[in-house]
C-alpha cells in the first residue's frame, strides 16, 4: 500500500482521537532504528513513548514471546499458568523494600485504576491527592488524577469526586522559579495546607505521585519531595502510590526512579517498558495491602497474558545480564554533559535529565516544533511534552550503541543551533 492510500484509510477508519507526532509510515524496526516504507532509516529517541527499552524487535524478547505463542496464548481467569507467577517473583526481587505482590494489567492507565481501587478498599477512605503537572492515564479514574493539561478533562466531567490537586516540586509552579530543593519544600508546605483547608488527612486513601513528571515536562523532583510525602503518608496512614509507568525499568539509572530518593512506596504502578513494547502493566504492593483485594473484588480479562509476561521476563533478564541499569546512569551523565552545552543558546530555557530520560526546554512551542522537525529531516525521531508543549524529551533505548547515542545528540544540537 502506498503512503497516500494508507494515510487516507487511516483518516477514514481510525478514530481522530489518536494523536501522531510524525506522519511517516514505518514498516520495520531493528535495534535503535525505524525504517519507513521507502527504506529510509530513522534513529529512534522516542521508543514508543519509553516502551521499547531494548530497542525494536530485540531477538531475545521476540524469541521468548514466539516460544510462548507456540505453547499457550491465553486462558484469562479460567485457570492459572506459569509466566505471570514467574514474572511476579522477578518483580518482587527488584521492587524496593517489601513490595512483593503483583496484579497484572494491560497498560499504565489500567495500573493506576487498580492502584486507586486498592488504596480505597484497603483504607476504606474516599479521597485521593495528586499533583499539578501529573499524567496518570486517560481512563476515568486515572484521568481524574491527571493534571498535566486541562484539555484532557474537556468533555468528560464530572470526574471522580474527592480528588484534590496540589503543587508538584516543579520550580516553574512557584513565583521566581526557585531551585529544586526549595520547590520541594514549598510543595510540601502546600500539601500540608491542603489538610488544613480542604480535606482531612483521615479521609485520604492515597497520594499518587510521579517521581519525575512525564507528560508534564520531564521535571525531576528533588529527593526531599518524595521523602516528605513518605513521611506525611506514614503520619496519617495514607497509601503512597508512586507511578513508575514512564520512569521505571531502569530508565533513570535505577530500576525505579523512587530509589534515587531512598524511599519505599506502598504501591508502585508500572507498564510501558516492562515488556519491551508488548501490552503489559502491573500494580505491585506490600502483601498486607494487596490482601485488601478479596477474590472477585478486582479483575482483568487480559492482564498477565502469558505472551506479554514471557516478553517481560526476557526484557528484565536482558537488562540484568547486560548491566543496562548502571549503563543508563553512566550514558545519561555523558549525554547530559554534552546537551548542557545548549544551555547558552537563547532559545533554550533549561536542559535536564536523569539517566536516559532527558529533556531540552525551549522558550516556546514554536521553537520546539522547528527543532523537532529539523531533527526528523536529519533522521532523528524525538517527541515533545510539557504544559506549553515546549519541551523535547529524549528516551533512547537503554542498550543503544554509544555511537548512535552520540549521533542523535549531535543531530539535536545541530537542529537547535540552526534555529
Amino acid at each position: 500500500m502506498d503512503v497516500a492510500t494508507f494515510m487516507e484509510k487511516q483518516s477514514q477508519y481510525l478514530a481522530p482521537a489518536y494523536h501522531r507526532y510524525v506522519d511517516i509510515l514505518f514498516v520495520r524496526g531493528e535495534d535503535s532504528y525505524l525504517y519507513d516504507s521507502s527504506g529510509r532509516k530513522y534513529l529512534d529517541f522516542a521508543t514508543g513513548i519509553a516502551t521499547t527499552v531494548l530497542g525494536h524487535c530485540h531477538p531475545k524478547v521476540v524469541k521468548r514471546a514466539k516460544d510462548q505463542l507456540d505453547k499457550l496464548v491465553h486462558l484469562s481467569v479460567v485457570a492459572p499458568y506459569e509466566p505471570p507467577v514467574q514474572l511476579a517473583e522477578i518483580l518482587s526481587r527488584y521492587a524496593p523494600g517489601d513490595l512483593g505482590m503483583c496484579f497484572f494489567t494491560n497498560s499504565g492507565a489500567e495500573s493506576v485504576e487498580g492502584a486507586l481501587k486498592l488504596a480505597k478498599i484497603f483504607t476504606r477512605r474516599p479521597a485521593v491527592i495528586s499533583f499539578r503537572g501529573s499524567f496518570h492515564g486517560r481512563t476515568l479514574g486515572a484521568l481524574s488524577v491527571t493534571n498535566s493539561k486541562g484539555v484532557y478533562h474537556y468533555g468528560y466531567r464530572p470526574l471522580l469526586p474527592d480528588v484534590y490537586v496540589t503543587s508538584y516540586a516543579d520550580p516553574s509552579q512557584f513565583p521566581g522559579r526557585p531551585d529544586p530543593k526549595l520547590a520541594a519544600e514549598l510543595a510540601l508546605e502546600e500539601l500540608n495546607r491542603l489538610f488544613l483547608y480542604s480535606v482531612s488527612p483521615e479521609d485520604v486513601a492515597a497520594i499518587i505521585v510521579e517521581p519525575a513528571l512525564g507528560e508534564g515536562g520531564y521535571i525531576f523532583a528533588h529527593p526531599d519531595f518524595l521523602k516528605g510525602i513518605r513521611e506525611i503518608c506514614n503520619k496519617h496512614g495514607i497509601v503512597m502510590i508512586v507511578d513508575e509507568v514512564q520512569t521505571g525499568m531502569g530508565r533513570t539509572g535505577k530500576m525505579f526512579a523512587c530509589e534515587h530518593a531512598h524511599i519505599t512506596p506502598d504501591i508502585i504502578t508500572m507498564a510501558k517498558g516492562i515488556a519491551n513494547g508488548l501490552p503489559l502493566g502491573a500494580v505491585v504492593s506490600k502483601r498486607d495491602i494487596m490482601a485488601g483485594w478479596f477474590p472477585g473484588s478486582h479483575g482483568s480479562t487480559f492482564g498477565g497474558n502469558p505472551v506479554s509476561c514471557a516478553a517481560a521476563i526476557a526484557t528484565i533478564e536482558t537488562i540484568e545480564e547486560e548491566g543496562l541499569i548502571e549503563r543508563a546512569g553512566k550514558l545519561g551523565k555523558q549525554a547530559l554533559a554534552t546537551l548542557k552545552e545548549l544551555g547558552a543558546h537563547p532559545a533554550v530555557t533549561e536542559v535536564r535529565g536523569l539517566g536516559l530520560m532527558m529533556a531540552v526546554e525551549f522558550v516556546s512551542s514554536e521553537v520546539q516544533n522547528k527543532v523537532r522537525k529539523k531533527c526528523l529531516e536529519n533522521g532523528l525521531i524525538v517527541v515533545y511534552c510539557g504544559l506549553k508543549e515546549n519541551v523535547i524529551r529524549l528516551m533512547p533505548p537503554l542498550n543503544i550503541a554509544d555511537a548512535d547515542l552520540e549521533r542523535g545528540i549531535e543531530i539535536l544540537k545541530q537542529a537547535v543551533q540552526s534555529t
